[in-house]
């Protein structure tokens, strides 16, 4: 589809050795766990893609619905925030290690969801990135 070729081409164009990507896909009723599965095949850099399904836990659903007059309904900041912390989960701490004695750090995060974007633009938007520099997508 047209989100992967824009994902490789903005991989290609930041040049894979600089980019780590990282996806974390839940809860899909449809055929994108699977899509993301092919799509790893094609991805040049270094990547971890995570799908799976959430369960909450009692606290967790508490904290993340708001109720308003009619009924209780999902807050999305709380469950947006909960989702960045588990894509960002394989980059704690601005360090993946490639082997025991080796790591990597990478000074800029870029958040990509599941919107349709041009590479052009997102690289655009990283504000100053240029070649040299790591890149989290």
């Amino acid at each position: 589809g047209s989100w992967t070729r824009a994902m490789l081409e903005l991989i290609d164009e930041l040049e894979p050795n600089n980019v780590y990507l990282t996806i974390f896909e839940n809860n899909s009723t449809d055929v994108t766990s699977q899509l993301l599965q092919d799509f790893k095949k094609h991805v040049k850099c270094m990547h971890k893609i995570v799908t799976t399904k959430l369960i909450l836990n009692d606290d967790q659903k508490a904290s993340m619905y708001m109720k308003d007059t009619m009924h209780k309904r999902l807050s999305r900041i709380p469950y947006l925030a909960m989702v960045r912390n588990h894509a960002l989960a394989p980059i704690l701490h601005n360090k993946i290690h490639m082997s025991t004695n080796e790591s990597r750090r990478f000074s800029k995060v870029l958040f990509l969801n599941d919107i349709a974007f041009f590479s052009q633009d997102a690289t655009r938007d990283t504000d100053g990135y240029s070649m040299g520099q790591k890149l989290l997508i």
